[in-house]
Formats: structure tokens, C-alpha cells, sequence
């Protein structure tokens, strides 16, 4: 689901910048055909304002939708990386103190007997899965065990002098605490990857609600000087975004071909993927090459 999400966030930027695009390379020609179309109209003490600008800005609007949703789509998969490295530790951490717990299990039953194992809540099932949490419940109460319980710790099958109590409390502790520390951890990490995922949904629909009407008003604008190609290709995709996951990936690739012409391979900044996306650069050239073949004077 991350590699979709990440696929996801990547495609809207890529429409983002060839919009973006549009409105900049093509303000002034948009501008000039805006004029010479409402000329007729204007009264003789009527001026135009500057019919450039409200496009360079609408797509400066956009941009910036779409750079709050990149950041956040980064944060979030930085926090998942971290995640990941936690969770890793905690289970290495986890798979020591199981060792250490069945260690002591097979020192006490062997010198001390069955009792011992019992009165150490050592008796627990050795096949049962434990997750790192489980795993740090079972060393915090062994060790409690270990220094709170009356059993005397002395070998019932030879002479020999009593285990040192506190010695195997020490031992034991020392990964405890540090399964510990890596528990809260995770913990800790997991809140901040569930919060960069709200942040990020948030700034997803946020810029599929900014990029339809953007887009919608600059379409509007390429409609009504003539240029219906540009207005086709720039037309809010609401039916895309709306999609599911698997349909939105299959819509995502055939928009970007429409629009750019070509498909670059992106690489994700968490390597988590490879997508298409529409190229800024490659948008503004196109459309450059545009600018010089569209009419000067747009037909009503």
C-alpha cells in the first residue's frame, strides 16, 4: 500500500507541474487572445487589468498544494523508515531476552529442580509467538521474580553454593531495559507515522480539491480563446482522482502519456518504487513549442 500511496502523491505533482506550466508559458498568449475577444465589449473609458497575472498566480497557488503534498508524503515515509528501524531493533532486542529467559530456565530446572521453574514463572510455553511487548512483560516479571521471590536459590543435587540472586537479576535486567527503551520506541514512532499519515491524506485531498478548481478556472480561460486542445489536455480529471487504487494507477499512466507525450522513471526518495510522472521540464518545453502555433487572434 506504501509504494501506491508514494505513486499516488507522485502523479498528482506531475499534473501539478504541467499545469503549473500552462499558466506560466502560456499567460501572455492567453492574455493577448483575452483582450482582442473582449475588446468589442469594453467601453470607451474602460480599461482591462492585467489578464496575465491571475493565471501566473493560480499557478503559483497550485504549486504550492503540490509541494505541501510532497513534504508531507516525505515526512511520512521518513517516519515509516523509522518505524521499520525500531520495530527491527525491538525484535532483535526481544530474541535476546528469550534466550536469556531460556538459559535461566534450563540453569534452574537443572540445579534447582521443577519448583524453582514454577516459582520463576519460568513455566511459560516456549512454542508460544511473542511479540517484542509480550516478550519484555515476560523478562519484567521473571526478573521480579528472581529478586522478590522467597525460594532459596540453592542446587537441591550437589553441594554446591546458592546462585548469586542478584547476579542473575543483572544479567537478565540489562536487556530488559534496553527491550524496553526500544518498545517505547516503537511506540513512539508508530504515533508519528499515524500522524504523518493523517497530515498527509489531509494535504491529498486538499490538493485534489485545489487542483480541480485551478484547473477548472484555467481551463475555462484556454476554452474561451480557442485553445481546446490545451483546455483538453489541463481539464480537471475528477473521474481519476476519484478512482480506486488499482483504477487510479491505470488511469495515472494513460494522463501522463496524454499530456507529456513520453514516460519518465522516477525514483522515490525512500527507493520505495518507480513511477511515471509528468516532467516539469518536459511540459514547459512542450508547450513552448506551442505558443508559437497558437493564433493570435482567438475566434469567438
Amino acid at each position: 500500500m506504501g509504494k501506491k500511496l508514494k505513486r499516488m502523491v507522485m502523479r498528482r505533482k506531475g499534473l501539478c507541474d504541467f499545469v503549473v506550466g500552462a499558466a506560466r508559458v502560456q499567460g501572455p498568449v492567453i492574455g493577448r487572445s483575452l483582450r482582442e475577444y473582449l475588446a468589442p465589449v469594453l467601453g470607451a473609458e474602460e480599461t482591462l487589468p492585467d489578464l496575465e497575472l491571475p493565471m501566473e498566480l493560480l499557478g503559483r497557488k497550485l504549486n504550492g498544494y503540490g509541494d505541501a503534498l510532497v513534504e508531507a508524503d516525505q515526512e511520512y515515509f521518513q517516519a515509516v523508515a523509522k518505524l521499520d528501524e525500531a520495530e527491527a531493533s525491538a525484535t532483535s532486542l526481544s530474541s535476546r531476552v528469550k534466550e536469556k529467559v531460556l538459559s535461566l530456565r534450563s540453569t534452574c530446572r537443572g540445579l534447582l529442580g521443577d519448583e524453582s521453574v514454577e516459582a520463576l514463572a519460568l513455566d511459560f510455553n516456549v512454542t508460544r509467538d511473542r511479540d517484542a511487548l509480550g516478550t519484555l512483560r515476560l523478562g519484567e516479571i521473571v526478573l521480579d521474580r528472581i529478586r522478590n521471590t522467597d525460594i532459596e536459590l540453592v542446587p537441591k543435587y550437589w553441594v554446591s553454593s546458592p546462585l548469586d540472586r542478584e547476579a542473575l537479576a543483572v544479567e537478565l535486567e540489562v536487556d530488559v531495559r534496553q527491550l524496553q527503551q526500544a518498545v517505547q520506541l516503537t511506540v513512539d514512532h508508530r504515533k508519528l507515522a499515524e500522524t504523518g499519515k493523517v497530515r498527509k491524506d489531509q494535504a491529498m485531498e486538499t490538493f485534489d480539491s485545489q487542483y480541480r478548481r485551478i484547473a477548472g478556472m484555467l481551463e475555462a480561460y484556454f476554452r474561451i480563446v480557442g485553445e481546446i486542445d490545451l483546455a483538453e489536455r489541463i481539464r480537471p480529471t475528477v473521474r481519476r482522482l476519484g478512482k480506486g487504487a488499482e483504477e487510479e494507477e491505470e488511469a495515472a499512466a494513460a494522463e501522463v502519456s496524454e499530456v507529456s507525450g513520453t514516460e519518465a522513471a522516477v525514483a522515490s526518495e525512500s527507493n520505495v518504487s518507480e513511477v511515471s510522472e509528468v516532467s516539469g521540464t518536459e511540459a514547459v518545453v512542450a508547450l513552448e513549442s506551442n505558443v508559437s502555433e497558437a493564433p493570435e487572434t482567438a475566434t469567438a
